[in-house]
């Protein structure tokens, strides 16, 4: 083994003193408060000086393993004496002299040499739990934030719907009641109608048939009533067979949306005659 520069030795007693530590240079910049550079350099002298090893482990990947659990010392006054930094004579005595074998024995791998250039960048299996957690946290807050989007659309679009007669509902509201309802019939989850392609499809057939929001509901309204003692379990089929029997239901529709008009004319026309009855008595 070759002479090391005590910082280097404190450094070699600390990773000595706790062998459940990963040897990396995050670690020195944490415990020992020294820089990124420096940090690099002493491992570059400990692997140099032979107390470091490179290994590559059998899953892939490389770590880095402690040669020998001996920590160099060097002679002051007649006496020697084992140089460690602050950080690590905080450590109990028992932690300090106890053997790393174990440790390097539970190491899965080949030793194999590699270069400087490993100490500039984290070992590939650190790299790989990092990048890990890091996409599940992604993952996660993607998730999370179209869940908030769809539940602040959702809301805005109910009460786009609920602020507006049906006549002037576009295909979309039209789309969104049809998934609302749907999903109060079976269990199938909204998005499946909300984000396929049924509103273009709507559209089309709007176009072709000339229809509006109050029509294409009550068309709804005559499909589903038909529908619920059947199983569905796909939104996607419930749509396309929506707008494969809508055409036969569209004189219905209107039919009865025609009569409801008349009714509520007929209501509002023998509400105006009372009042003038009544005006004509109140003048004699």
């Amino acid at each position: 083994m070759e002479t090391i520069s005590t910082q280097a030795r404190g450094c070699l007693n600390f990773f000595v003193s706790n062998p459940h530590l990963r040897i990396n240079y995050r670690i020195l910049m944490t415990e020992h408060g020294v820089s990124k550079r420096r940090s690099l350099a002493i491992l570059k002298e400990l692997r140099e000086a032979n107390y470091l090893k490179i290994v590559k482990l059998a899953g892939g990947g490389t770590n880095v393993k402690l040669v020998t659990s001996d920590v160099p010392t060097v002679g002051t006054s007649g006496n020697s004496y084992t140089a460690s930094s602050a950080i690590s004579n905080s450590y109990t005595a028992s932690k300090v002299n106890k053997a790393t074998n174990k440790f390097l024995d539970d190491i899965e791998g080949e030793e194999s040499d590699v270069g400087y250039e490993w100490f500039d960048k984290m070992s590939s299996g650190e790299k790989d739990d990092i990048a890990r957690e890091r996409d599940k946290h992604v993952a996660y807050k993607k998730a999370e934030y179209a869940e908030a989007r769809e539940l602040k659309a959702q809301r805005r679009k109910d009460l786009h719907r609920s602020n507006l007669d049906p006549v002037h509902w576009t295909c979309k509201d039209v789309a969104y009641e049809f998934a609302d309802r749907m999903a109060n019939i079976w269990t199938i989850a909204p998005f499946s109608v909300t984000q396929s392609r049924f509103v273009q499809a709507l559209a089309v057939f709007r176009k072709q048939h000339d229809t509006d929001g109050a029509i294409e509901m009550k068309i709804v309204e005559l499909f589903f009533a038909t529908l619920k003692q059947d199983k569905y379990t796909d939104g996607n089929h419930l749509w396309r067979a929506f707008l494969y029997k809508a055409p036969s239901l569209i004189q219905v529709a209107r039919e009865s949306i025609v009569s409801a008009e008349e009714r509520e004319h007929t209501v509002i026309r023998d509400q105006e005659l009372a009042e003038r009855k009544l005006s004509m008595f109140d003048e004699d």
